[in-house]
């Protein structure tokens, strides 16, 4: 049944502000409350790695491929200057990772959080995979770099993460990394991450 959407009037920034990506057999459990990312559990010792884009060259989309089923391209896309070998290593790894796939998350410059390449039905067997890679040298006048394109098709959309977890993304969106929760010490990074009434569903589920 369709409901009321009443339209929030608070300022709406375009735009991304930050990248975090991991192998997606990294990622143990997802808990999802209300339809929203309130906890992550990782492999102990990995965690998601900050990927620093360019200013303003970070994309997120969904497209709608089919009516019935549904399903989605989720593209994401971005651009890292000059060309180095710190990019070639990084290319590498992503292309690497590809064939099991990555999972990503995104920061919004409204400061809201999307996981990317994970839902809770299919779980991580529609994850992202390195799609395109093109490295401009530019000209005399022209900025040189690499665009990357990140791409998956599935039949969910991308997952908004809750109120506690962006608060989390915030405090920590320029760290190297995200390690959310290691099930080694089941302890948490941020002791404001509280999941109630909620269903786990790991991997193992499928």
């Amino acid at each position: 049944m369709i409901s009321v959407y009443i339209n929030n009037c608070s300022r709406n920034i375009p735009g991304n502000v930050g990248l975090f990506i991991i192998e997606v057999d990294n990622i143990v459990s997802v808990t999802i409350t209300a339809d929203e990312v309130s906890e992550i559990v990782l492999t102990a010792g990995t965690s998601f790695k900050h990927v620093d884009v360019d200013l303003d060259t970070l994309k997120r989309d969904e497209i709608q491929q089919t009516k019935w089923p549904e399903s989605w391209t989720h593209n994401l896309n971005f651009k890292l200057s000059k060309p180095s070998l710190s990019i070639s290593d990084l290319t590498n790894q992503l292309r690497t990772a590809s064939p099991c796939g990555m999972a990503a998350i995104v920061i919004d410059s409204n400061g809201q959080g999307w996981l990317i390449g994970w839902n809770y039905i299919e779980n991580y067997i529609r994850a992202l995979y390195l799609k395109d890679y093109n490295l401009d040298s530019g000209s005399a006048d022209e900025v040189a770099g690499v665009d990357f394109g990140l791409t998956t098709l599935s039949e969910f959309k991308d997952l908004p993460f809750d109120n506690a977890l962006n608060s989390y993304l915030a405090a920590n969106i320029d760290q190297d990394e995200l390690l959310f929760v290691n099930p080694a010490s089941s302890t948490t990074v941020d002791s404001t991450i509280i999941t109630v009434d909620s269903t786990v569903i790991t991997a193992d589920e499928i």
